[in-house]
Parts: structure tokens; sequence; C-alpha cells
């Protein structure tokens, strides 16, 4: 029972590997480009909230700078992370029971 589980993992794993593949390789942008972009866009925002901004705040504290706090982020930049990893393991899902078009 567990070797099938590893084994169904495997499949999925290199099923997403085909994917993944075909999407960094296809000639249009909007398809080789979503990822990472909103990768990046998730970590500049994360980087941002949780190590530039409180550095900054430190910073000008330190130094007696009277500084208008910078906005913040809230939580909702982790729910969208979690969200694009969690629509990623479901496509792999689907494509590894049959149910998505290839």
């Amino acid at each position: 029972m567990v070797s099938d589980l590893y084994g169904q993992l495997a499949e999925a794993d290199l099923s997403q590997l085909q994917v993944n593949r075909a999407e960094a390789t296809h000639a249009s942008l909007f398809v080789a480009g979503w990822r990472p972009a909103i990768g990046w866009i998730c970590a500049a925002a994360l980087a941002y909230q949780f190590v530039f901004m409180p550095i900054a705040l430190w910073l000008t504290a330190w130094q007696g700078i009277d500084f208008a706090t910078p906005p913040s982020l809230d939580s909702h930049i982790w729910e969208l992370m979690f969200g694009m990893l969690g629509m990623g393991a479901l496509r792999s899902l689907e494509k590894l029971k049959g149910i998505a078009g290839r």
C-alpha cells in the first residue's frame, strides 16, 4: 500500500516535470513566464514586508530620523502564495488521475 503511494507520487512528479518543461519552452511569454512572474512578485512582497521594511524602520529609529511608516502588507500575501501552490498541486493531481485534458 505504501509502495503504491510512492509510485503514484513519483508518477505525479514526473508528470509535473513534463508540464513544467513544456511551459518553460513555450514561445509565448504568457505561458512560459507566468509562474516566475508571480513567484518573484510574491518573493518581493515577502522580502519587503519581513526584511526590508523592518530593517528600514529600525535604522531610521536608531539614527533618530523622523520617518513616516511605509505601508505594510497584511496576511493576504501568504494566502496568495499558498493558493498558488495549492492550485499547482491540484493540477498535478488532475493530470495524475487523468481527469484533465493534456
